[in-house]
Order: C-alpha cells, then sequence, then structure tokens
C-alpha cells in the first residue's frame, strides 16, 4: 500500500519534470484541449506507464487502504488521481478511483448481487435526471456530465462500437492479429490503420477518432466468429481465476481491485492488449502472491510458545 503511494507519487513527479505545468489541466471539461500537448511533450511510453499507475496501482492502493483503514493513504491515493488526470487529461484516470472504492464499500458491507442491481438503478436514475436538467437547462450547465460519461460512453457506446465493429468486418478483410505487436510484422495487414482508428474512419468520419471496444468486437476484427469465440474464452478463464480468488481473498477485495481492467476488458481494448500491456498479468500475478485474510491474521499473532517444564 505504501508503496503504490510512493510509486505514484514518484510518477507524477517525473510528469511534472517532463511536461512541466504548461498542459496541466483539472476542468474535465477541456480534456481534449490539452490531451494532444499533454502526450507530445512526455515520451511515448509514458502511455503505458499511466495506464498502469490509472488501472493498476491507483485502484490496488485505494483498495488495500480501505481494507487496512488507513484513510490517509486512500485520501492520498484520490488526490494522486486528480493530479495524474491533470497531466494526461484522461477523464477515465478521474473516475477509476471512485469506481474501485465504491465497488469494495458495497461488496464490503454485503456482498449480494441484489445490491449491485440497486446500485444500477441508481445510476440510471441519477443518469435520467441528469439528462432531463441538461435538455431544460441547456448547454453550459453543470448538467449532463453524469450521463455522458457514465451512462453514454460507459453503457451505450460500447455496445454500438461492438455492433460497428461485427458490421465492418462481416464482409471485409479481417487482421488476424496483424496489427499486432505480437506477429512481429510477420503477417500483413489489410489495412493501414489498426481497428479502432478504421472504425473510427468508416463510421466516424475522422481516422484520428480511436473507437476502441472490448473482446467482442475485437475478436471480430481480427479473426471473425473464431476470434470472438476465442476472447470469450479467455474471458471466461480469466472470470473463473477470479471467481476461485474470489473466494480465497474475498470477492470484495478482489472484485474491487479488478474492476476497473475487467471494465476495459468488456468495453475498451482488446483482449492481448488489455492482458498484456494494460496491466491485467500483472494483476492475476498480485493477486496469487497475496495472503488470504486468516493468513493475514495469523501473522500478526505472537506465536504461542509451549510453557517451560517444571523442574522437581
Amino acid at each position: 500500500m505504501r508503496l503504490a503511494l510512493l510509486l505514484t507519487i514518484g510518477y507524477i513527479i517525473v510528469l511534472a519534470k517532463f511536461s512541466g505545468f504548461a498542459n496541466f489541466n483539472l476542468n474535465i471539461s477541456r480534456v481534449y484541449d490539452f490531451r494532444d500537448a499533454a502526450a507530445e511533450s512526455i515520451p511515448s511510453f509514458f502511455a503505458y506507464i499511466s495506464t498502469v499507475f490509472s488501472k493498476i496501482v491507483i485502484p490496488i492502493g485505494i483498495v488495500i487502504s480501505l481494507m487496512t483503514r488507513k484513510y490517509i493513504t486512500t485520501f492520498l491515493m484520490i488526490v494522486s488521481s486528480i493530479l495524474l488526470f491533470g497531466f494526461i487529461s484522461h477523464r477515465g484516470v478521474l473516475i477509476y478511483p471512485f469506481i474501485s472504492a465504491g465497488i469494495y464499500i458495497v461488496l464490503a458491507k454485503s456482498p449480494q448481487f441484489s445490491r449491485v442491481l440497486i446500485v444500477l438503478m441508481i445510476i440510471f436514475l441519477i443518469g435520467f435526471i441528469d439528462a432531463a436538467m441538461y435538455f431544460m437547462v441547456g448547454a453550459g450547465s453543470i448538467w449532463g456530465w453524469f450521463v455522458d460519461i457514465i451512462v453514454r460512453r460507459g453503457l451505450m457506446l460500447p455496445a454500438l462500437l461492438d455492433f460497428n465493429h461485427i458490421e465492418f468486418f462481416w464482409d471485409n478483410p479481417r487482421y488476424y492479429w496483424s496489427a499486432s505487436r505480437l506477429t512481429m510484422g510477420m503477417i500483413p495487414s489489410p489495412y493501414e490503420l489498426p481497428p479502432a482508428n478504421l472504425i473510427g474512419k468508416e463510421f466516424f468520419q475522422n481516422p484520428a477518432t480511436s473507437a476502441n471496444t472490448g473482446f467482442i468486437g475485437n475478436g471480430f476484427a481480427q479473426a471473425g466468429f473464431w476470434g470472438m469465440i476465442a476472447y470469450s474464452i479467455c474471458v471466461g478463464l480469466v472470470i473463473a481465476f477470479l471467481d476461485a480468488y474470489g473466494r480465497y481473498l474475498g470477492l470484495p477485495l478482489v472484485a474491487a481491485m479488478l474492476s476497473v481492467q475487467m471494465m476495459t476488458m468488456f468495453t475498451g481494448t482488446d483482449f492481448l492488449t488489455m492482458f498484456l500491456t494494460h496491466g491485467m498479468l500483472a494483476s492475476l500475478v498480485v493477486l496469487m502472491v497475496m495472503g488470504s485474510p486468516s493468513e493475514r491474521r495469523q501473522r500478526k499473532r505472537p506465536p504461542i510458545t509451549d510453557p517451560a517444564p517444571i523442574m522437581s
């Protein structure tokens, strides 16, 4: 937990040293005004490092600090996430900590599926109110952000992009992982653009638009039905692994730690990309080296020694 906090603070200091504060932005409505300039001011591989911190290090630090009741550390991790958002201008960085914290708090109180349904109903209710107020008040107000980020982009847009991928690659050549670094260029790509940008060009008339989607759309783009089935099997194996470790480490801990990455796997990136470069593999390794709550409690107890024999 302390290591996660120290690493995050250190990374933010490095970001500040490379990019300065010229592109630092905390206005969520102006992220697109700063995102490109912020990305150009730092080395390109920092994008992968920022992903690791926003989806792995910070959520894990927040969940463990909540579990151990180190609330000051929780607060500092959230502040670090806000600062990281300021430097890279990606809204998800600002939202991920609250998703992980919210899931842990809800499941820690009562790990019942009914509570999950209640939370989803609350989300849709807030989204309905937010959308209604937006249409009543109009643009330029505080209304509309929740329904745009949580409901539209988080729930509706991924389904649309999955459909766009399937619709386009139904009659057009598939990638067969030719755009992946795993094939090392040995498979010629039928397109000049990666799948997400190709869909952005075909459906949104802008090749710079990265229409990222989850394992369903990406699986179909790679190898049609067989690619989608293969990715679905792999996702099922990951879920089975998490279910097993949820029984061992506790459902609230595992669900909250991996919630952001699972959401990304379903809605935001290719399965192999998620597994290798977005840190899913690293998160699974972290779970495997963690001890169960009973083991942690046992380590805290002082060893029981036999009383010295009474000399007669």
